[in-house]
């Protein structure tokens, strides 16, 4: 590999290791990360150069962007009519917008610049590119992990709030620069991500529609520009897109996301619930996946000592077992302890607050969860 390669390695892996650091010591706000950016870019330039883009794609490239980036706004704030809408948590006066959207837009034109630099001068090299996608994933972690502190932090959500859009987003846009230039990219980041900080409400879709959307959306424009592309190659001898790799792309992706939705949402039979405590130590264990099989109130009524509840109490869900069942006035009471603790919970639960049973758990995967409960507090 030629020592400019090994160089933009170097850059490419020093970013990944300082946002990665970040994430843990939560080391930058807002304004600290736009001067970051800044130096990052002047060292990037200074060691990489900057290359004039092709302006060949350029201008029709913006063109999709702008068209299909309008579209979707007007078409999500028009479904908002019927989903209702919810308030920015954001100050609208004119020296908090001044405060909150300048870093953004800073943020947003260095980087698709630093961007820019990066897949420039990797020509070809697909892992490079790939890394390019990794930086600016963690880059998008650190500059929105703040709206996401507060909520009930799952791994899972937080994946569909951010990450997987995260990720499709940066793959379509390292794409696109890769044959266009920086200026589309900033024009689609400054579209979707600048009026969040301006606009007093948008449509409320919920965390997972709203979350499906935004994985999606990166997705329908990569195709509409590639084959834009496609048509615009004037090579005979270009590849054509392979029909059958697409669809199966296609496929698990929607598996992928299908999963997801059913086992986070609670919309479905059975979802999945991270175990944050050892009271039920030895058979579940803190960092354990349960799978959680919601129940009727005639499968309450048939439940029985011994089998693992799930219940609500207190605002916290519980996980224990059930060591007593009381019937009284034609309803029951359930009396649970876990596994792990000396003595049994001290309340009865009824048959309102019980979720479902807990009888199959995935080792381990929570982890990350817990991880990111503690870096969202």
């Amino acid at each position: 590999m030629k020592k400019g390669y090994i160089r933009l390695l170097i850059v490419c892996f020093l970013f990944i290791g300082f946002l990665t650091l970040n994430e843990f010591l939560d080391i930058l706000n807002i304004y600290t990360l736009a001067f970051f950016i800044f130096i990052l870019a002047a060292a990037v330039y200074y060691y990489l150069g900057y290359e004039k883009n092709n302006p060949r794609y350029q201008r029709d490239t913006v063109l999709n962007v702008l068209i299909y980036s309008v579209t979707y706004l007007i078409v999500t704030n028009l479904l908002g009519l019927l989903t209702g809408f919810y308030r920015t948590i954001y100050n609208l006066s004119l020296l908090s917008m001044l405060k909150n959207t300048i870093p953004i837009i800073l943020i947003i034109i260095l980087s698709e610049l630093i961007r820019y630099m990066i897949v420039a001068k990797a020509g070809r090299y697909i892992a490079i590119q790939a890394l390019t996608v990794i930086i600016f994933v963690l880059l998008d972690m650190t500059v929105y992990i703040g709206s996401f502190k507060g909520m009930s932090a799952d791994v899972v959500r937080y994946s569909i709030a951010i990450i997987l859009p995260s990720i499709t987003k940066n793959i379509m846009l390292t794409y696109i620069t890769s044959k266009a230039g920086y200026k589309p990219a900033v024009l689609y980041r400054v579209l979707f991500e600048v009026p969040a900080y301006m606009l007093p409400i948008f449509p409320n879709f919920g965390l997972y529609v709203g979350g499906v959307l935004q994985i999606i959306s990166p997705v329908i424009l990569l195709c509409i520009i590639y084959y834009s592309f496609f048509k615009l190659n004037p090579n005979p001898k270009a590849a054509k897109p392979n029909k059958v790799l697409e669809t199966a792309g296609t496929i698990i992706v929607v598996v992928i996301l299908f999963a997801a939705f059913s086992l986070t949402s609670g919309w479905f039979k059975y979802y999945a619930i991270t175990i944050g405590s050892g009271s039920m130590e030895p058979r579940i264990n803190i960092g354990d996946v349960a799978i959680v099989q919601k129940l009727n109130t005639k499968e309450i009524n048939n439940l029985k000592e011994g089998q693992i509840l799930v219940f609500n109490h207190s605002g916290r869900t519980i996980i224990h077992r059930i060591i007593r069942i009381v019937p009284l006035n034609n309803e029951n009471y359930f009396y649970t302890k876990g596994d792990n603790n000396n003595t049994e919970d001290g309340y009865p639960i009824e048959v309102k607050d019980i979720i479902g049973t807990a009888s199959l758990k995935i080792p381990y995967i929570g982890y990350p969860t817990l991880w990111l409960q503690k870096l969202t507090q």
